[in-house]
């Protein structure tokens, strides 16, 4: 019965914690908007159309602020504060 009931709790705690990474991820996704580069854009000129410094665009990219982007590359940045559903800031690390 004791053994039964363990069981039963792990099982539960671990839909409940699957259920929460999944509501987490999706809820991540609704504060991102992606942009795709065109002949002749550079980090600078999309991060000034984003509103964000070349090395915020940067570091939430993944690349150096000095990288160079390719036509047809996807860039992710945050959605504006009134597109969010929640004001949210981010740093630099």
């Amino acid at each position: 019965m004791r053994k039964s009931f363990l069981l039963l709790l792990v099982v539960v705690c671990l839909v409940s914690f699957v259920s929460f990474a999944q509501a987490v991820y999706a809820d991540a996704s609704d504060y991102q908007e992606e942009y795709v580069v065109e002949h002749g854009d550079t980090l600078t000129s999309i991060a000034d159309e984003v509103h964000l410094t070349v090395q915020q665009l940067a570091c939430m990219n993944g690349i150096s602020p000095k990288a160079k982007i390719r036509v047809g590359q996807v860039l992710k940045y945050p959605k504006p504060y009134y597109k969010t559903r929640y004001r949210r800031s981010f740093r630099i690390r």
